[in-house]
């Protein structure tokens, strides 16, 4: 059975390469969304690169749901719940050559 690399080339490589980043890029974001206020300028700003990408896509998933209450005032954002169901699912469909 042909591999994705076979099938995709270079392609391939880059998109598992991009998936990779995707999840690290959204773990990351997920993290420092509740601590955006107290981060330095240089590191702000790459959170702020970061909700243009994944916060709108996030909320975009998330609209006309509730966010999850999980504990006395703790919730979980459904939206990134969504997105990383879709990027893991990404992930594992290139790995298996799909």
């Amino acid at each position: 059975m042909m591999t994705s690399v076979f099938l995709f080339g270079s392609i391939g490589i880059l998109l598992k390469i991009l998936v990779i980043v995707a999840l690290l890029g959204m773990y990351l974001y997920a993290k420092l969304s509740p601590h955006k206020d107290r981060l330095d300028p240089k590191h702000r700003g790459w959170y702020d690169t970061a909700d243009k990408i994944f916060g709108g896509m996030a909320r975009a998933l998330g609209k006309g749901t509730k966010p999850y209450q999980v504990g006395d005032g703790i919730f979980l954002d459904m939206g990134q719940l969504y997105l990383y169901a879709i990027i893991t699912a990404v992930a594992l469909a290139l790995m298996m050559g799909l």
